[in-house]
């Protein structure tokens, strides 16, 4: 046993183990994913945060900073929640080695930049939520690799370029939200390879062309919105064609609204995506 910055550190069956001064025990996260962590804090201004509880505190920590979450053990951070948080500034590359994070839900702040296609990295994670943001630029083609994905949402933000093919590859996918953004051209057909898609979002965009048959019979699919408005929903029929033509609002599509336009939508996810309680709940080992 030796002394680690004034604190006791112990080791017992691989787990490395802090104790603090009140008494308290603590599992240590990796020294990688700690460094991702405050490299986030740092490059989202997270001194100006509005709930920055706990951040850059001693090392075992990490697990009880406000938005933080980890497994059973306390070793793995595997949900990071802080909407409306404040946050300002690019996500950092080294947010990849977060790679135990099941849940990121980073909606209604002021995240700029591209979104780092190290994101990528995220083997594991099923839920990704930067929606409502001033992210820009165009949507990674490396997001088309996060297998686990079920719920993606992009919306809201000023992301450009056409929609990738590769999000075809994300098999599991049960809620794709990419309206509100500046994307043109036609949606991929590959998008009808996503057999688990319920609900596609694509509405107030430059899309233009046809939206294909493949996407639109997909047999789980519920509802789909798009630039026109209009809605396909489970209580009403397919429409005949093989395709749907993409139409442009009548008021002028070269200037779209901003992120901070007025925009809603039912709350469509199983998962309530501003309070990860509904996630802990049906994933086993997150601790708070």
């Amino acid at each position: 046993m030796g002394k680690k910055h004034g604190i006791l550190a112990v080791s017992f069956l691989f787990i490395s183990f802090t104790i603090g001064p009140s008494g308290k025990v603590w599992a240590d996260i990796s020294a990688a994913e700690r460094s991702a962590l405050t490299a986030f804090y740092e490059s989202t201004e997270g001194m100006n945060w509005e709930n920055s509880g706990g951040w850059n505190g001693h090392p075992g920590t990490e697990c009880s900073w406000f938005g933080v979450k980890c497994d059973v053990v306390r070793s793995r951070v595997i949900s990071l929640c802080l909407p409306d948080n404040g946050l300002k500034g690019p996500l950092p590359e080294k947010m990849g080695d977060l790679s135990h994070l099941l849940y990121l839900n980073l909606e209604s702040n002021a995240l700029s930049a591209f979104i780092p296609a190290a994101l990528s990295r995220l083997k594991k994670l099923v839920v990704l939520n930067l929606e409502s943001n001033e992210l820009h630029g165009k949507i990674p083609l490396e997001i088309g690799t996060m297998k686990n994905l079920e719920e993606l949402y992009l919306g809201l933000n000023r992301l450009e370029g056409k929609i990738p093919r590769q999000l075809g590859n994300l098999r599991q996918l049960r809620i794709l939200d990419l309206g509100a953004n500046r994307l043109q051209g036609a949606p991929p057909p590959e998008l009808g390879s996503l057999l688990h898609l319920e609900e596609l979002y694509l509405e107030m965009n430059r899309l233009s062309g046809p939206i294909h048959g493949n996407i639109i019979n997909s047999r789980k699919l519920r509802i789909i919105r798009y630039d026109s408005g209009m809605v396909f929903s489970a209580d009403s029929n397919h429409p005949p064609e093989s395709s749907i033509d993409f139409s442009r609002p009548e008021h002028g599509s070269n200037d779209l609204p901003e992120s901070s336009f007025g925009f809603s939508r039912p709350e469509h996810s199983i998962i309530n995506r501003s309070d990860p309680q509904s996630f802990s709940s049906s994933v086993t080992g997150i601790t708070h």
